[in-house]
């Protein structure tokens, strides 16, 4: 795939995280609603952290930059770690003792699943060839330009 494809998909899986961070991380009848990842600290940091490798990503597809890919990376990857380090302890998230039953909200699973596929999309985006110049065609010549014969 070339790099402005892979961006493109990069780009959605970042708009995916955000939405993912806004939705509800954590569920149960024992909270009296659904815990938001925007809730706390670390559902912004996921939502600002996607949103910077969703910029990269989509000026790495635009001007054809690896550099801008590889710093998308790393905010995928912010986003993806921070995401599963909740999924593990979703019950500290809440700020609930640990034998309590928390559920996971579908937030958190769109997050952690599309910050995954950013960041594969921003590796694989940084270590995709660059297009080959075009090479230049030479005017077509007559055969008796010169007139000499």
């Amino acid at each position: 795939m070339k790099r402005v494809q892979l961006a493109g998909i990069g780009v959605l899986a970042g708009a995916l995280t955000i939405v993912g961070a806004v939705g509800p991380w954590a569920t149960g009848e024992l909270l009296r609603h659904d815990v938001a990842g925007t809730d706390a600290n670390r559902g912004v940091t996921v939502a600002i952290a996607a949103g910077v490798g969703l910029i990269f990503l989509a000026l790495a597809g635009w001007k054809n930059l690896r550099w801008a890919a590889m710093l998308a990376a790393v905010a995928g990857l912010i986003s993806f770690g921070l995401t599963v380090w909740t999924l593990a302890a979703i019950n500290s998230f809440v700020g609930a003792p640990g034998g309590l039953p928390i559920g996971k909200g579908w937030g958190i699973w769109l997050a952690t699943i599309a910050s995954l596929v950013m960041v594969i999309c921003a590796v694989l985006a940084s270590l995709a060839k660059d297009p080959e110049p075009a090479a230049e065609v030479p005017p077509a010549t007559t055969a008796n330009e010169g007139g000499t014969e």
